[in-house]
């Protein structure tokens, strides 16, 4: 893979974990969906991002002691 390819993935991927979180501006947003419309491997980016969300719901929350500061 290209460091142009790696890029493009990465900025993808910052993409869609904000249009998950519901971060990203009205402008923003409609283009992520048109893209995860017509680019099977942005729908299966996704996807993968929302199981890792998935997963990360599964765990249980750790608490911090009183001692933490």
């Amino acid at each position: 893979m290209s460091q142009s390819s790696a890029d493009d993935n990465t900025m993808l991927e910052e993409q869609l974990v904000a249009y998950l979180d519901g971060e990203l501006d009205a402008e923003t947003g409609r283009r992520i969906e048109q893209r995860l419309a017509t680019d099977p491997k942005a729908r299966a980016c996704l996807r993968r991002l929302e199981q890792t969300w998935d997963l990360l719901d599964e765990l249980d929350a750790s608490h911090p002691s009183e001692q933490f500061t």
